[in-house]
């Protein structure tokens, strides 16, 4: 019966007290018993009911059908099923047979309690024949105890005439809901209608539930068939079916139903709302959320907590902090009292919008309110501070978390690990990881990762090395971030990817798959696949596309292993993107996550830039620290010394200029070291050059008066890394020839003459004034017809014996701190560029020469002016010899050996230029005049280079195809068409190669040679007599040396034949030929053996130094030098001892002789070493380049 107002409970309450005292004062009778227990029952006095049940047999009254069934009815509502049972018991042994009125009766007791048991037995064994309603009790009850095995049982027994009516069905489905059995609920459906009962929309709506949690799909079956049924869809069925389509992440499907409601002129409740809003909240569609809770508002439809929270919550997940902050507002102003759940999303909401101060004041908020704070409250705000780099306050919260006796979890302390990390207090963060255990807490591998990335960050390696060997100690395998913060932390190439190797079968024990690419074919239509390796796919990521979409496509179309993003592009980025065969967690994915945070990834980038960067060469490095900002779904980067180490090296590789603008643009390589968000773009516009095309952090200028910025000139053009078996894995992607033809409407900011000039002008200064000094056999003559060094040093001077002895002292300091200095000239301008050296040797030089004109040589004083001249000379010619290493990068090295040819036979400052100045000297002019006016034009044209370097020659970079791309590398690299595999590589790098044992074995040996012979020519000849005859054969021998570079047109030649090994073989034999005609004493015959060194020296340094700008590159190319510069000092030392040791042991220079014979022994070795490696690199000789690709070398690269 329907349960009773506050009027009729009333009246129950009081009948039954007076209806039982007449039972206990008057004469009782069966009437008057049905009546008091009616009472009791109504008014939940089942006590007293059952005891004048049982007090009838003291009456001498005996309890009849109704009696027992009232009595029965009154064990209802406490449970009382046993009692129930046993009264019923009771009436059969007192051979009352009970009817279907008393069946129901205990079937409903037992349905109450639960005991569908005792319930399906009563049905089955009681005397009575069970109708619907005692069917329906039982499967009720089977429903209520979660037993859907025995409803259907109970539901198939019933005879064919008794129908189940429409509860029954509800509550069959609905036990099948309860056990999660969607299927058999769908089945049920079918069975009762073959039987012909009539389910309701009770039984459908439980079918609707039934399959919304585990199939979606089959709810929308079960909702249409409902129509097809004309059983019209209740408040409950929309809500349920919305329900089952939010949670599935259908929110589409969700709102679709919520329209098709309204049509239907159905009221949505709050319940139907909140799952609506939970479906878009699941969905990540925070708008539509927010558009459904001021719909529900306009339909007058109040909303709850639980309805705000959700709401709040959608925001929360892509951090849109003001709306979670805005509907909190709301529900103030609508008295909706908040709870810790609310609180809790706009927290969150606040720390993934970047918003630390509010997610404080949020949390002040909350204890104000009478709120505790728990664990997720201080977690989501410990998480705000670090983000924004606020680690005090994140560890303050920590320990007020403490203070307050709130539990703080592994996502606390890790959320506090990462805050320490960015603040770079590593030791702090391990201290944190101790603590952790100190609280009985493990650290997960979250934790450990946090660690390790602070130890990175901080290059403490060993401490890096002991977490993770804790971490595999307790079977935590770590990830490939977490393995990349370890290998970063060794700051070691080489033993970086041998850890990497000890991590690989940790990550195969988990997943044992290798994927390889195959059926490229079918990804064609999507985009350009560029290289495929096991575990690794590199596809072409056009502009404008967003490298998640880009992905997407690529899995639509039925790419047979999952891809996975290991690396970004921005959207109007393009480029090579690299891309893990396997899903999350996967070998592919550890392993090239672990390459990409331990900074072993290489990746080139062109970019367009605003302005003058530097000379065509110069490289540049930035290092200051970003800091991202996210808000919402958009991130923001700036420079801020709170943000994170970031690195980027550039190097200029053309100039142009925007007519129309009169904009100077800078076509630069850049290689970022570090991975942050939007690294390039802004680290190119702090330095005041923005990317062309750059909307966000450039200059944003007028597309119609800048149309070169419809889309930013940033391009991806190089990525290398290792694959599963370590063997090197390139990816190359060509300039799009969008971007080509804005190189091709661009001029070319300086004309062919201007590259000319500087070459030209750059060889006439280097052999000009760098190696005046080597010229000392003619200085000495000059010096001598002066008086400098006239008389003979006294005896007690131990460095001078006598003025040739002098000269030779003079000549060794000068060779040594030539090399000295181009040791470190040679790693500044890799840094600097060329125009510093300029500069620097203009100065110095020009110092010297004004020393060596106006003063006088004092052998018997260790300030000796002209050692101090020899000296400052000596630093000034090597900074403008170094510099000149730099002009083979403009043009084609045949070119440029011949431009180098000329210039040395002209003004070679090592034979005719002091020559010149000693017949000037005869002639009658002053030694002062003649050194001053040699210093003001070394001033003067070495100024005018610096100018001409800052005016920065251009080589243009056009590539719309890979051959065309690889020729303009080829360019600037200077000999090959397919690029060196070395000149990808560090400096320490390729000091491991057999290629730098060759530089160092050649040149130490054929250097030492070299200048050995100089040093002793000039006393050899005056042996044999040559100042019988004036010095004649001193002239002679002079004026040859620029005849060497006669010859280096032949080194071309030997090249194209037979590549460096043979050129290197050449020009051994020519020093074997001066080697041995040394050692006649005639002074004819030295001549001719003379004549030979010089083609030696000649072919030398033409082919040592083409070799090792093709082989390491221009990026490393001083660093080498400087390296083999100093290398060649340590052998220079030997030259003034080994001559004095030959001429005590055979009193002339032949011991020397025999000596520079038998250091060609190791060089002859290392040559024929260096051949056989070559065969294996055909790029590393440039013959074997030409033969591998005969058709693209004649076409792609430059004359060599």
């Amino acid at each position: 019966m329907p349960a009773p107002t506050a009027g009729v409970a009333g009246t129950w309450n009081s009948r039954w007290q007076k209806d039982l005292k007449q039972w206990q004062v008057g004469r009782p009778d069966a009437v008057s018993a049905q009546k008091v227990i009616r009472a009791c029952q109504r008014a939940d006095q089942w006590q007293y009911a059952l005891a004048v049940f049982f007090d009838l047999p003291t009456r001498r009254l005996v309890a009849d059908r109704k009696t027992l069934e009232l009595t029965i009815d009154a064990c209802v509502k406490p449970g009382l099923w046993s009692v129930a049972i046993e009264l019923m018991e009771r009436m059969q042994d007192e051979s009352v047979t009970p009817d279907l009125s008393v069946s129901h009766a205990v079937l409903r007791v037992c349905k109450k309690s639960g005991r569908w048991q005792h319930a399906v037995h009563l049905l089955f064994h009681t005397p009575v024949t069970p109708d619907a309603g005692s069917f329906s009790s039982a499967i009720s009850a089977c429903e209520k105890g979660s037993a859907w095995e025995h409803v259907t049982a109970v539901l198939f027994a019933m005879p064919l005439e008794v129908l189940p009516p429409g509860t029954a069905c509800g509550a069959a489905v609905s036990a099948c809901k309860r056990g999660g059995h969607w299927h058999q609920a769908i089945a049920l459906l079918d069975a009762l209608l073959k039987m012909k009962a009539t389910p309701d929309e009770i039984s459908y709506n439980a079918a609707i539930v039934a399959c919304g949690k585990k199939s979606w799909e089959a709810s929308l079956q079960v909702f249409e068939r409902m129509r097809v049924l004309h059983i019209r869809p209740d408040i409950i069925s929309y809500g349920s079916i919305t329900h089952a389509c939010g949670a599935s992440g259908q929110w589409e499907r969700a709102l679709f139903f919520f329209q098709d409601l309204r049509l239907a002129q159905l009221q949505a409740n709050e319940i139907l709302y909140s799952s609506l809003i939970k479906a878009c909240d699941i969905g990540g569609e925070w708008q539509v959320a927010l558009e459904l809770l001021r719909q529900m508002h306009m339909d007058s439809v109040r909303a709850d907590v639980v309805v705000y929270g959700t709401a709040i919550s959608a925001c929360e997940q892509d951090g849109y902090w003001m709306e979670a902050l805005h509907l909190m507002n709301s529900m103030v102003e609508s008295t909706i009292e908040m709870n810790l759940v609310c609180c809790n999303a706009a927290v969150s909401a606040c720390d993934k919008g970047g918003q630390w101060q509010r997610a404080l004041l949020l949390l002040n908020s909350a204890s104000q309110l009478s709120l505790q704070g728990d664990t997720i409250t201080y977690s989501a705000a410990i998480s705000a501070c670090q983000e924004c780099y606020k680690w005090e306050e994140s560890l303050e919260l920590l320990r007020i978390m403490m203070g307050e006796k709130v539990e703080a979890n592994e996502i606390t302390y890790t959320t506090a690990i990462s805050a320490l990390e960015k603040a770079g207090y590593w030791t702090s963060a391990l201290t944190m990881i101790a603590r952790m255990s100190e609280v009985a807490l493990e650290p997960t591998i979250a934790s450990y990762g946090a660690a390790m990335s602070a130890c990175d960050a901080a290059a403490a390696w060993t401490f890096a090395m002991n977490l993770l060997d804790e971490m595999l100690r307790k079977r935590l395998v770590p990830t490939g971030l977490i393995a990349g913060s370890a290998l970063g932390a060794l700051r070691d190439k080489r033993r970086a990817q041998e850890l990497l190797s000890e991590l690989l079968p940790y990550w195969f024990r988990l997943d044992h798959s290798q994927p390889v690419a195959q059926g490229l074919e079918q990804i064609a239509s999507v985009c350009t696949v560029l290289a495929s390796a096991p575990g690794i796919l590199a596809v072409m990521k056009p502009a404008g596309l967003r490298t998640e979409e880009l992905v997407a496509s690529l899995e639509r179309v039925g790419f047979q292993w999952p891809l996975y993003l290991v690396s970004r592009l921005d959207q109007p980025t393009s480029g090579v993107l690299p891309l893990a065969l396997g899903g999350d967690g996967s070998t592919a994915v550890n392993w090239l996550q672990a390459q990409f945070a331990g900074r072993l990834v290489e990746k080139e980038y062109i970019c367009l830039v605003e302005g003058r960067v530097g000379e065509l060469g110069f490289s540049g490095k930035i290092s200051t620290p970003l800091l991202t900002i996210r808000n919402g779904d958009q991130m923001r980067t700036e420079v801020s010394e709170m943000g994170r180490d970031a690195r980027t090296e550039y190097e200029v590789r053309a100039l142009y200029i925007a007519a129309n603008l009169s904009l100077e643009l800078s076509l630069l390589s850049v290689q970022p070291h570090t991975g942050r968000t939007h690294q390039i773009r802004v680290h190119m516009a702090s330095i005041e050059h923005p990317i062309v095309g750059d909307l966000t952090y450039g200059s944003k200028r007028d597309p119609q008066q800048f149309p070169y910025a419809d889309r930013l000139f940033l391009h991806c053009s190089r990525v290398r890394m290792k694959d599963f078996t370590f063997a090197t894995f390139e990816a190359r992607a060509p300039l799009p020839s969008k971007l080509s033809q804005v190189l091709e409407a661009l001029e070319p900011l300086e004309p062919w003459l201007r590259e000319w000039t500087t070459v030209i002008l750059g060889a006439t200064v280097t052999f000009l004034f760098s190696y005046f000094f080597y010229g000392w056999a003619a200085l000495q003559a000059l010096f001598e017809l002066d008086g400098v060094y006239r008389e003979v040093c006294p005896a007690e001077e131990p460095l001078c014996s006598d003025r040739g002895s002098r000269m030779i002292f003079l000549y060794s300091v000068d060779n040594t701190v030539t090399i000295l200095s181009g040791t470190i000239f040679g790693i500044l301008v890799d840094r600097t560029g060329p125009v510093v050296l300029c500069i620097l040797g203009a100065v110095l030089q020009s110092l010297s020469l004004l020393l060596m004109g106006w003063t006088d040589g004092n052998p018997s004083n260790v300030m000796d002016p002209l050692l101090l001249a020899f000296v400052i000379g000596g630093v000034g010619g090597t900074a403008l010899m170094i510099q000149s290493l730099k002009l083979a990068f403009i043009v084609a090295p045949a070119r440029f050996a011949l431009v180098m040819t000329v210039a040395n036979c002209l003004v070679d400052s090592s034979s005719v230029v002091p020559l010149g100045l000693y017949r000037l000297y005869v002639a009658g002019v002053s030694r002062g005049a003649i050194f001053t006016g040699y210093a003001a034009l070394c001033f003067a044209l070495s100024m005018c280079l610096a100018y001409s370097w800052c005016g920065k020659p251009s080589a243009r970079l056009h590539a719309t195809n890979q051959q065309e791309s690889d020729a303009a590398e080829s360019k600037r690299e200077n000999l090959s068409t397919s690029r060196p595999r070395l000149h990808g590589l560090s400096v320490r790098e390729q000091l491991c190669t057999v290629e730098f044992a060759f530089a160092v074995t050649f040149m130490m040996t054929m250097v030492f040679r070299s200048n050995a012979y100089l040093g002793v020519i000039k006393e050899l000849l005056q042996d044999l007599g040559d100042a019988k005859v004036d010095n004649l054969y001193t002239q002679v021998l002079t004026l040859l040396l620029p005849a060497s570079t006669l010859l280096i047109p032949l080194f071309d030649i030997c090249m194209k034949r037979g590549g460096f090994a043979v050129t290197f073989l050449v020009v051994l034999f020519l020093g074997l030929i001066w080697n041995v005609v040394m050692l006649i004493p005639s002074l004819g015959v030295q001549v001719v053996g003379f004549a030979a060194f010089t083609n030696f020296r000649g072919l030398l340094f033409a082919s040592f130094f083409t070799f090792i700008g093709h082989t390491f590159g221009n990026r490393t190319f001083g660093r080498i030098n400087s390296i083999l510069w100093f290398l060649t000092f340590l052998t220079s030392l030997l030259m003034v001892p080994l001559t004095e040791l030959s001429k005590a042991w055979t009193g002339d220079m032949t011991a020397m002789h025999v000596v520079l014979l038998i250091v060609c022994l190791p060089a002859v070795i290392m040559t024929l070493l260096l051949a056989l490696h070559l065969r294996k690199y055909p790029a590393g000789d440039i013959i074997q380049s030409q033969q591998s690709r005969p058709e693209e070398a004649q076409k792609a690269r430059p004359e060599v």
